[in-house]
């Protein structure tokens, strides 16, 4: 049997610094999905309230970091990735749809 998360809603709320999430757990014996042992978690709230082990790009844990906040955690290692994206989709769109322009 194989296990999958698969997350199919992130939300960020920088404002008051919270992630929703929403995810499955799904199960597959080869190919086929086994309906009855998928899971699913709706409009999880995740702050800094949350710990998180701190771990590397390999998913070892980092022994000498500790725990840490995990909307911090997440923010520190998403908004360098994303961020870029945003901005050229902004840019991309306003120079098709001029929305921005003053």
């Amino acid at each position: 049997m194989v296990r999958k998360v698969e997350v199919y809603r992130i939300a960020l709320n920088m404002d008051i610094q919270t992630i929703v999430v929403n995810a499955r757990v799904l199960h597959y014996m080869g190919d086929t999905l086994l309906p009855d042992f998928t899971k699913e978690v709706k409009y999880w709230i995740v702050s800094n309230r949350d710990q998180v082990v701190v771990r590397d790009e390999n998913n070892d844990i980092i022994e000498d970091e500790g725990l840490r906040g995990a909307y911090d955690e997440y923010i520190s290692k998403a908004m360098p990735v994303v961020t870029p994206m945003i901005e050229n989709l902004v840019e991309n769109y306003d120079n098709e749809k001029k929305i921005f322009d003053v």
